[in-house]
């Protein structure tokens, strides 16, 4: 009987790969630096990380698309905030992905903010946000 299940799930697994289920990551997706949210038609990652004190302690931001990783997808950085711009060959196929951003901070007790727009044509179309202690993170389903 277990035969069968196995078999059974195997074809069932191999089917999805084959009609589609399988994600592709946007050709030549990366990371760039930019300085704030304060651009249109992009999506814009942000961090922060800051002590009980209130100074800002070091870290790192990572994106997944499709909860897939790839070249570039991680920065460090100093804990001030920080502003990444998701950049691809073609932007248009940014679209309908599901974006993971995920914040960690080097101290597991500092304060950490993550941040995640599409910021649309004219105004932002898509926001999340999160705050944790240590790390944060937050998604962004882009249509």
């Amino acid at each position: 009987m277990s035969n069968k299940i196995t078999l059974t799930t195997s074809t069932l697994a191999l089917g999805a790969l084959l009609t589609g289920c399988a994600h592709t990551l946007p050709t030549g997706i990366a990371l760039e630096e930019t300085d704030s949210f304060d651009h249109r038609d992009d999506i814009i990652v942000s961090g922060a990380i800051h002590t009980e004190n209130g100074k800002t302690a070091p870290g790192n931001i990572r994106v997944t698309v499709e909860g897939e990783t790839f070249e570039g997808n991680e920065e460090t950085f100093n804990g001030k905030q920080a502003f990444y711009k998701l950049t691809a060959n073609n932007t248009a196929d940014l679209h309908g992905k599901t974006y993971w951003v995920t914040v960690q901070a080097e101290d597991p007790e500092a304060e950490v903010e993550c941040f995640i727009k599409d910021t649309g044509i004219t105004h932002p179309t898509h926001v999340s946000e999160s705050h944790g202690t240590g790390s944060a993170t937050c998604r962004l389903v882009h249509n």
